[in-house]
């Protein structure tokens, strides 16, 4: 069985499935979307029965129960094969029975993160825990009640901090370009000495929903910047009657806590697989 490219006039089809599984699966819906650039694999072209779709910042998502041996081996194949992904992938299975199928064929490569630190081979699969999070609307006012953000230097982000602010989670990354970025997605940045100390962005977002990313400069770390241009932008989605939601791997400290001291509040945690394709 091989895999196939799907042509994206197909994509909006996958839309519905995808946006049912139990789980955070936005950057995926995104791509589909067209609000994203990605790419989408499918094990037939004609009425495909599994999918995977991989956002431009290494994200993935495979719609899999687990039951076709052949479309997993060709899609860790595709992968490692670095045609097209550059960037270590990282990989999320939509059902259980798939996540059980996936380390069962892979046992030999699969290994749980953290056990070591020495960089892993190409095809070696590092197993992490991703935690979705829900918003707890009482739990949010208690937690920010004695916030004055008056006291900091709270901007909206341009599209000139878009081009110019660097970092490993920042818009540019999520958005094709400024322009799409202003207009459907919305971002504060907390200024310290004259510069973006640390932003909030919109990193997935609908109607409904705005998921929350965050980036703070290295040497502004620690004053609690990130929870002040959070909860700036956690006030404009709730302005606009919009949920907000955040994920983060359980391994990340600063995101897990802060989201706590933001009112969420644990919902799910799963297995996501870190696949290394490049040295």
């Amino acid at each position: 069985m091989k895999i196939h490219k799907l042509d994206k006039a197909y994509y909006q089809q996958w839309l519905s499935r995808i946006s049912a599984i139990p789980f955070n699966t936005f950057f995926a819906q995104a791509v589909l979307e067209g609000k994203a650039d990605g790419v989408v694999f499918v094990d037939k072209l004609n009425e495909p029965d599994y999918i995977y779709i991989s956002h431009s910042y290494g994200m993935s998502l495979l719609y899999w129960d687990g039951k076709s041996d052949d479309f997993a081996y060709n899609l860790l194949d595709y992968l490692i094969s670095g045609n097209v992904i550059t960037q270590d992938n990282y990989l999320q299975i939509s059902s259980s029975l798939g996540q059980q199928r996936f380390e069962e064929l892979f046992a030999n490569r699969v290994m749980v993160a953290g056990i070591t630190s020495e960089k892993q081979p190409i095809g070696k699969i590092l197993k992490h825990v991703r935690v979705n999070f829900r918003f707890d609307l009482e739990n949010y006012k208690n937690n920010v009640a004695d916030i004055r953000y008056e006291n900091y230097d709270i901007r909206e982000f341009t599209a000139v901090d878009f081009k110019s602010f660097t970092g490993s989670v920042i818009p540019q990354f999520f958005w094709r370009n400024a322009e799409e970025f202003e207009k459907y997605g919305k971002a504060y940045a907390v200024y310290a000495n004259g510069e973006v100390a640390s932003v909030a962005f919109t990193s997935f977002g609908s109607e409904k929903i705005l998921e929350l990313g965050i980036e703070t400069l290295p040497i502004y770390r620690g004053r609690g910047l990130a929870k002040i241009a959070c909860f700036k932008l956690i006030e404009y989605a709730l302005d606009h009657g919009m949920v907000p939601v955040w994920a983060c791997r359980k391994g990340n400290t600063g995101s897990y806590k802060l989201a706590e001291q933001l009112g969420f509040e644990v919902a799910l945690e799963l297995p996501y697989y870190q696949i290394r394709v490049s040295e």
